[in-house]
């Protein structure tokens, strides 16, 4: 009885997120967020929107809508990932991010953190997109 209520709630929930866009979660913390990424100093530009994609043991995250995708691992709810290149005059230079997925009774899922690169950090607050 009590798996009949639970896959007709999942049925009435998917028909209500068909042609939004939205992603349902059936494991875990996989599927799409987005949200902002906030600087902590104005001298590291304007807020931006982060989209992240996550799957089973890895992410990817956007964190400015450009060419700039984190690629990292999931571990217990917890992200980790780092994007490092060349530089000018053979610097490297590298972006980080460290977050992690709760449950928040007011906010429902987020997924909040911190990224840092060079002398620059943001607060990143990302939820299902």
């Amino acid at each position: 009885m009590l798996a009949s209520c639970s896959f007709s709630e999942m049925g009435k929930r998917a028909s209500e997120s068909i042609g939004t866009g939205r992603v349902m979660a059936l494991a875990g913390i996989e599927g799409r967020w987005a949200g902002p990424v906030h600087p902590t100093d104005p001298a590291c530009g304007p807020e931006r929107h982060g989209l992240m994609t996550i799957a089973s043991d890895s992410f990817a995250f956007d964190p400015f809508t450009s060419t700039t995708v984190i690629n990292g691992t999931v571990q217990r709810n917890t992200l980790k990932g780092t994007l490092s290149r060349p530089g000018q005059g053979g610097r490297t230079l590298s972006i980080s991010f460290e977050g992690r997925a709760e449950r928040a009774a007011e906010q429902g899922e987020t997924i909040t953190g911190t990224l840092a690169s060079g002398g620059c950090s943001w607060q990143v607050t990302l939820h299902r997109a």
